[in-house]
């Protein structure tokens, strides 16, 4: 079976087809050149790349304001030379619509399908982005099949859109062995003599997205920041937090936290390449807050990153959908607002070093046991095999009929 991966948004591409390669199965990655942001770019993952490009990493169009134009052109090719295409993220999803012949499967990221594929009808969205909704709704339409992580916005959408039959529950893993090795020892040192006098060091790496509660890409950092507030007023503890300065409403984050006065108390750090943040996550005090809000969730990219390097992690989970998608027995302390963000601070920080090294031993275990990239690969290998029989008995019947 060959397997086309066309878009690469979050190096979602670029790793599953490099993990797929390991099974045995010929796949190769489109690049489409839309896909600029820091954290898509096969370099950043691993640094040679630049250098020496893998004779399966391929770009999808050449950049200029007529790519669009030429898309269905280069997938009419790209179809004919592979079985199944796997498109992945925003830009992946615009092009989805182009194939004709060989089965789609869509990897979603979330504001594709929860936010880009709704603004067609919204009264004040630009003309440029109707299209793009038009483009995502086509795409969905085409994918015989859509996996998702099971976010609640997304299956909204895709209920919305009559596409809920095509879902398929599955999520992005993570290569804890190649990402240990990815740690920057030098910035390890560094950031060990800086944080090493720190009883613990809260991250909150995600972007600061809070001003809207009821949007797709709410995050609560401000419940963080609440509950990281209270515990500092305690004043039992050498505690200091480590916030990623980017995302829609930075500038809204800084002016709180000059109200709140904890200024002196917090280091804000610049978007974080792949490895930095691996290199923060890692630190042996260190514990990484994402996503607060009582509408629990999976694990997402930061998440898995986290635990990738041992990371104690704490945030709001559904523990019925990380078991469907991971499986049982996830050690991660919930938190749904600022209280229990505070008192998931306080257990930690109350911790002896041995009761703190245990927490993480139990973390490490069952990530190592659920999350690694192998057994999550492998099933994803196997439900594109299926799309690929199917199809293929589908092409057989209408060739009789």
């Amino acid at each position: 079976m060959k397997v086309a991966l066309v878009g690469n948004q979050d190096n979602i591409a670029y790793h599953l087809c490099k993990w797929m390669r390991k099974e045995g199965v010929d796949a190769h990655v489109f690049l489409i050149r839309r896909d600029r942001d820091m954290r898509s770019q096969p370099q950043l993952v691993d640094p040679q790349v630049a250098q020496i490009r893998p004779e399966w990493l391929h770009d999808y169009d050449e950049g200029g304001a007529m790519w669009l134009l030429r898309s269905p052109r280069r997938a009419r090719r790209i179809e004919d030379a592979h079985d199944v295409v796997v498109t992945c993220g925003a830009s992946g999803l615009v092009v989805a619509s182009h194939f004709r012949r060989a089965p789609v499967m869509h990897v979603t990221l979330g504001s594709e399908v929860s936010d880009f594929s709704q603004r067609l009808w919204k009264w004040n969205t630009p003309l440029a982005w109707r299209g793009v909704s038009l483009l995502s709704r086509r795409g969905l339409r085409r994918a015989r099949a859509i996996i998702t992580t099971g976010y609640a916005p997304e299956l909204a959408a895709l209920r919305r859109l009559d596409c809920l039959a095509k879902v398929r529950l599955w999520a992005m893993p993570a290569d804890f062995d190649t990402n240990l090795g990815r740690i920057d020892q030098d910035l390890s040192a560094r950031l060990r003599l800086r944080y090493d006098g720190c009883n613990k060091v809260f991250m909150w790496l995600s972007r600061l997205n809070f001003l809207d509660p009821s949007a797709h890409n709410y995050k609560a950092p401000e419940k963080f920041l609440e509950a990281f507030g209270q515990v500092i007023a305690q004043g039992k503890w050498n505690v200091r937090a480590v916030i990623g300065d980017h995302g829609t409403d930075n500038e809204a984050f800084k002016t709180l936290v000059r109200e709140q006065g904890l200024e002196d108390h917090i280091d804000f750090v610049p978007h974080l390449s792949f490895t930095e943040l691996l290199t923060y996550a890692n630190l042996p005090n260190a514990v990484v807050f994402d996503y607060i809000t009582p509408r629990g969730g999976g694990l997402y990219g930061l998440d898995r990153e986290a635990l990738s390097v041992g990371a104690v992690l704490v945030k709001a989970i559904d523990p019925r959908i990380v078991g469907l998608l991971f499986g049982d027995g996830c050690p991660i302390l919930s938190v749904t607002d600022a209280q229990s963000c505070r008192q998931a601070m306080t257990r930690l920080l109350e911790c002896t070093q041995e009761q703190f090294e245990t927490i993480r031993r139990d973390y490490a275990l069952w990530a190592r046991g659920h999350v690694h990239y192998v057994e999550p690969v492998r099933r994803f290998v196997r439900m594109l095999n299926e799309l690929d029989y199917c199809a293929r008995a589908e092409r057989q019947a209408k060739g009789r009929s």
